[in-house]
């Protein structure tokens, strides 16, 4: 091999080297890529001026000459390697192990809500820990949920408009069917996950994910912020109706089932319809993006089949409507008897 490829390889590595460092500095790691970041710099430059110097000469190396020339490249490799390891690897890992310990030292008190079923509590640790770095501190968190709950209304009923709450396991199809019933029937549209969102722009939690929330606070904080969320819509919409009579389709969570204050302010306000799918249908369905956080990684089905068996339960004995949804049924007729559901009870409670 020659020389000349060799010297071209150092060059290289030194330069990644030095680009790794400067985007390590100016993307705000520390100072301390300062020294690496100068010395990565000023050992390219001076390669480079050997490599282009008019007297520099190339010679052709085999045997154990090539096996000790290529030491330096490699080195220089090494060197290269390890800047990756200390830019992405130790810096994530530091901001993972100081929340945890932050999370330990403050662990916020919540109200009680009901246990939940063993197989909804399960979640993958790796999938979890991967979140855990970037969220709100435990501070930040009990301020917020301090503030919004001494500014939350108590709910007067009954409401001047008929709500209609879709309720069902996750991905039976509430949203998309919701909504669709609810233009056929003339019905105004929300979804309390999109409420939630809107409710935390200007939070902690502005720029997450419902999921990233759920993970961020918990099961039972998340109960609580589903239900400090709806007490605020319901406050809003009632004071921009003034009266009139304007009904409204709402989509809930999956797991509401398991929030009884909120299922009893539900009950309180409205008429629940529960969107029972089949339990293949929705297994199926949720495979497809993955296992969720609320699913034994190990054992996916059978721990989804134990949760749909407590929330089915839990749906049926809360519901005032339970309406079956077919294998064979799709989007459009699915939403047509919904709309002929509520156009029916929304009828009813006018006659009475």
């Amino acid at each position: 091999m020659n020389t000349f490829y060799i010297d071209l390889l150092s060059i290289f590595f030194l330069f990644l080297t030095s680009l790794t460092c400067f985007f390590a500095l100016f993307g705000k790691k520390g100072l301390y890529w300062v020294l690496p970041w100068i010395a990565a710099s000023i050992l390219t430059f001076i390669r480079v001026l050997e490599f282009r110097a008019p007297e520099a000469s190339f010679v052709q190396l085999t045997g154990s000459d090539l096996y000790i020339e290529m030491l330096t490249p490699v080195a220089l490799l090494t060197l290269f390697l390890s800047s990756l390891l200390l830019r992405f690897g130790l810096r994530r890992a530091h901001l993972f192990y100081a929340s945890q310990i932050e999370r330990q030292q403050s662990v916020p008190k919540v109200p009680a809500v009901p246990a939940v079923p063993p197989a909804a509590e399960r979640a993958p640790a790796a999938e979890s820990a991967l979140q855990l770095w970037h969220a709100p501190s435990a501070g930040a968190i009990n301020s917020f949920f301090t503030s919004v709950m001494a500014q939350t209304p108590v709910v007067k009923v009954p409401l001047s408009s008929p709500f209609f709450y879709i309720l069902g396991i996750k991905h039976c199809g509430k949203s998309t069917i919701g909504r669709r019933a609810a233009e056929l029937c003339g019905f105004r549209f929300y979804d309390l996950d999109a409420l939630m969102l809107s409710f935390c722009r200007h939070s902690p939690f502005s720029g997450m994910s419902i999921r990233e929330i759920y993970r961020s606070i918990g099961k039972k904080r998340f109960m609580l912020l589903e239900l400090i969320t709806f007490r605020q819509f319901l406050d809003r919409y009632e004071s921009i109706t003034r009266g009139r009579v304007m009904p409204v389709v709402l989509a809930l969570g999956g797991g509401v089932c398991e929030n009884t204050s909120l299922i009893s302010l539900l009950q309180h306000t409205g008429s629940l319809i529960y969107l029972r799918a089949p339990e293949y249908t929705l297994y199926t369905r949720i495979r497809k993006g993955g296992i969720p956080p609320f699913l034994d990684p190990q054992q996916p089905k059978e721990s989804f089949h134990e949760l749909y068996e407590y929330r089915d339960a839990c749906y049926r004995a809360c519901c005032d409507t339970i309406m079956p949804l077919g294998d064979l049924i799709g989007i459009e007729e699915a939403s047509v008897l919904l709309q002929q559901t509520m156009d029916s009870i929304h009828g009813d409670s006018h006659e009475q």
